[in-house]
């Protein structure tokens, strides 16, 4: 009888374990889902030299100084340095 329990716990053990690993793998698939909906939420304006905007992976404000073709040169507010990016990479937060 006590070895019926202990493999009915073992078995519960792995499961919880499988379990875990499970739900913490749905956790990245639930930020990828939320990132796709703000990106669609997000109105699309075009940006001009002086737009405020954000770049949505670093989650920085930054200042824009140059458009070229399909890339942006920006000014981080906070740190100064200048970046050379895509359009697609930012939203922008405050126009001109």
């Amino acid at each position: 009888m006590e070895s019926i329990i202990e493999i009915i716990s073992l078995v519960v053990s792995i499961l919880t374990i499988v379990l875990f690993f499970k739900v913490w793998g749905m956790t990245n698939d639930i930020r990828k889902i939320r990132d796709i909906f703000i990106a669609a939420s997000i109105k699309q304006v075009d940006i001009k030299v002086g737009d405020i905007v954000v770049h949505r992976e670093f989650n920085e404000a930054m200042e824009v100084l140059e458009i070229n073709a399909d890339k942006i040169t920006c000014r981080a507010l906070n740190t100064n340095d200048e970046f050379t990016l895509k359009k697609e990479e930012f939203f922008v937060i405050n126009q001109k």
